[in-house]
């Protein structure tokens, strides 16, 4: 498959440097495995043929494992050979999973031993599995007890490495077909199966190599999941820079810290709750010494107060913080780059690379700078629709900026808020499902939480509005604080009246141990607005 540029890179390097370590991660006793450009060469090319006979071009390829380099394989190879991969957060509970592997387009699944034991609990769950095409990867993650479990619920499991010797056909899809589905965190609602062009996620990661200067020198840590945009980015840009890539299983800091120092990592990306846990611990990098390779990092997938952000630059060292703006349908909007961080720390930057970013009014005009506007998406990460058809109507749109034959046609609605100054800086307000109306005014949550988290002795915040049958809301703030005894819950309600408007300031505030998250690590917005609602309608609620 010569046209695909993702075959190609990895057979270049394997051919160039065959022995040198293209991925590392852990295996089941937490020690690190190293696999070479010639290895992974290998392992795409077996798993491409075992494709090729089980599915059909088109076909979605569910993939639910730990993050390996068995799983980075089967990502590529799945995009290689003209399927949709789609990577799964194992993590997820097991109906969640079920429910996303069983659609009607699943041509096969891909797994691993530890994720198919735990979806193996009940004869039920092992019924929806047995009708499903499954090949099993990992091997070396598959402990004794859990190899006996899954041998008596599917006697006959084939291993998709075993197929390392079968042909790999040509190319059956063109570059522009869907490719990758990555499904939304379902924090407002069931997941969205969200399709990406072959072309465009490959023009994401050069993208991401040009703006983060990759070269086959760097190390990338990778923490996040490749079900969330950032995480699967990083990997295919690590396969089209030639770079290694790191696979910690681990969000503590100082395991973070520990990883940089051993492999020489340059470059991680990262979503804020991981970076906040680092800096509440203490910890920083030392780029004079042991972390002398580290260039960058980004915070994506959210934002920190600008406290944060300018503590997490002084905790870097020489390293660049890139702050960076998207969601799951329309890939990095905006980036601030390392420079502007002390000029704009409140902005999230630019258009990112090539993408085509604008704020408009209703009725679709563009916004003056100043103005807030709903902000829509043209060109480079722009998605091509969802899995199952919903919504794209609303969301995909024709291209209300285009001007010529060379514009893109459509656009995405994000349904974010925010607007640009005239330098062309975005300011995010909120997003359109989760804005309120409090006093006749409109009041985005995330407006709020970003305030309420730059107050002092504010660890972390979230917000959320909990609408009632007059068309109003409520306002409740979760806060972790660093001292939760009554008078320093007095005193942040003090601060809080003198720094919020009337308007924005919350019926309750909620001191918690901590935020809850998604799997991906963002706040989970959706359990949140439900302990709000409990809250609002207890006894004294009304206090």
């Amino acid at each position: 498959m010569s046209g695909s540029p993702l075959v190609a890179a990895i057979r270049e390097r394997a051919s160039a440097h065959p022995d040198a370590p293209f991925i590392r991660d852990q295996t089941a006793n937490g020690d690190f495995r190293t696999v070479s450009h010639a290895e992974f060469r290998d392992m795409v090319d077996g798993l491409r043929g075992w494709l090729s006979e089980r599915t059909s071009p088109g076909d979605l390829v569910p993939i639910v494992a730990a993050r390996s380099a068995d799983c980075v394989a089967a990502i590529i190879a799945s995009a290689a050979q003209g399927r949709v991969a789609a990577p799964i957060n194992p993590k997820l509970r097991p109906p969640s999973i079920l429910r996303l592997i069983s659609g009607d387009r699943t041509g096969a699944v891909l797994t691993d031993g530890q994720v198919l034991h735990a979806l193996t609990r009940s004869e039920a769950e092992i019924e929806i599995l047995r009708d499903l095409p499954m090949g099993l990867l990992n091997g070396h993650r598959l402990l004794p007890f859990q190899a006996q479990a899954v041998e008596r619920a599917f006697s006959s499991l084939p291993s998709v490495l075993d197929a390392a010797e079968r042909g790999t056909p040509a190319e059956e899809a063109g570059p522009s077909s869907e490719r990758l589905c990555l499904f939304t965190s379902g924090s407002t609602g069931v997941p969205k199966g969200v399709l990406i062009r072959g072309d465009d996620l490959v023009e994401r990661a050069r993208a991401e190599i040009d703006v983060f200067g990759l070269t086959a020198d760097d190390v990338l840590l990778g923490l996040l999941p490749f079900s969330f945009d950032v995480g699967c980015n990083q990997l295919v840009s690590a396969v089209l820079a030639g770079c290694e890539l790191v696979i910690l299983d681990s969000w503590l800091g100082a395991d973070i810290v520990a990883a940089v120092e051993r492999f020489g990592v340059t470059g991680i990306s990262c979503v804020p709750s991981i970076w906040r846990d680092f800096l509440n611990a203490g910890l920083r990098f030392d780029t004079g010494g042991p972390h002398a390779r580290l260039r960058y990092v980004t915070v994506s997938g959210g934002d920190l107060s600008e406290e944060e952000l300018f503590a997490l630059s002084d905790a870097l060292g020489d390293a660049g913080v890139f702050k960076t703006y998207g969601q799951t349908e329309a890939f990095r909007l905006t980036c601030l780059l390392p420079g502007e961080l002390a000029g704009r720390p409140g902005s999230v930057g630019r258009p990112f690379a090539t993408a085509r970013v604008a704020a408009v009014r209703p009725d679709l005009t563009p916004a003056a700078p100043g103005e807030v506007g709903e902000l829509i998406l043209a060109g480079l990460g722009a998605m091509r629709g969802y899995l199952d058809g919903s919504e794209a109507e609303e969301k995909v749109i024709p291209n209300p900026l285009r001007s010529g034959p060379d514009d893109p046609e459509t656009a995405i609605r994000t349904g974010d808020f925010g607007s640009f100054d005239e330098d062309g800086y975005l300011f995010l307000k909120g997003r359109r499902d989760s804005m309120v109306k409090i006093s006749g005014n409109r009041v985005y949550p995330a407006e709020v939480a970003r305030i309420v988290q730059g107050l002092p002795g504010v660890r972390n915040a979230a917000a959320v509005g909990v609408s009632r049958p007059d068309g109003e809301a409520d306002l409740v703030v979760f806060v972790v604080v660093d001292d939760p005894a009554p008078a320093a819950e007095k005193a942040l309600q003090r601060i809080m009246r003198q720094t919020l408007p009337p308007y924005m300031m919350p019926r309750l505030t909620l001191v918690e141990e901590a935020i809850p998250r998604t799997a991906g690590g963002k706040p989970d917005l959706r359990t949140l607005r439900e302990r709000a609602r409990e809250a609002v309608l207890a006894p004294g609620g009304d206090e």
